[in-house]
């Protein structure tokens, strides 16, 4: 059977232009000169050195055991680096992440300003072994489809600084209170050192953010 020689979208003009306009409000069009970012900035909440740790099929770490993420500082005048604790991390749903994965929050724009840090997407290495990452580091991140749903961590963002170490880490006020002592960073993000469940304090969609950049969220 032929098609029909009218549409209904010519027929009804307010239809086809509904239409445009939802599609112009949710980015569909692009003006020809309108810059198009292909790279962005992303904070490095978790890196996955076993693979399955950070996205899997069913949402649980391969192995049973969820994923430790240890928050490790530079020394002070080059002194041995610094390892002031770990926060757990549990697995999204979706593909079983590779080695050398992270989970990143896009900070480009403030893409990922209302997405909580145990929901944020796993970026799988364009170059796998080429640098391990570190929580607190900045690194770019890039898209194979334009949903934005399967993510690339590419390297690590260059620094000016000239006391640049392998693993620029990112230290926020609060990761400075850790440091100095006056805060402890197993009270912020782990459940009770007696492993009780009473009284264990709701998780902020913010609090392993909060440790490298100073957003002002909870």
């Amino acid at each position: 059977m032929s098609a029909p020689i009218f549409n209904e979208k010519f027929r009804r003009p307010s239809i086809g232009f509904t239409e445009i306009l939802k599609k112009g409000a949710g980015g569909f069009y692009r003006e020809r000169d309108q810059y198009v970012p292909v790279m962005f900035r992303a904070l490095v909440i978790a890196y996955d050195t076993k693979g399955g740790m950070l996205e899997t099929p069913d949402g649980t770490p391969e192995g049973g055991t969820p994923y430790e993420q240890h928050v490790v500082v530079p020394g002070t005048s080059g002194g041995a680096p610094r390892d002031l604790g770990s926060y757990t991390v549990t697995p999204t749903l979706g593909p079983r992440n590779p080695k050398g994965s992270v989970r990143a929050r896009i900070l480009s724009n403030n893409i990922d300003q209302f997405t909580d840090d145990d929901s944020l997407r796993t970026y799988w290495p364009l170059f796998p072994g080429l640098h391990n990452p570190d929580a607190g580091e900045l690194v770019y991140v890039m898209f194979e489809d334009e949903e934005m749903l399967h993510g690339l961590w590419v390297a690590p963002v260059p620094t000016s600084d000239p006391n640049e170490n392998p693993n620029q880490v990112l230290i926020s006020q609060l990761l400075q209170d850790v440091i100095s002592g006056n805060q402890t960073l197993f009270g912020l993000v782990n459940a009770p050192a007696d492993n009780s469940t009473a009284n264990i304090p709701v998780k902020q969609p913010h609090r392993l953010t909060n440790l490298f950049v100073n957003t002002g969220k909870t």
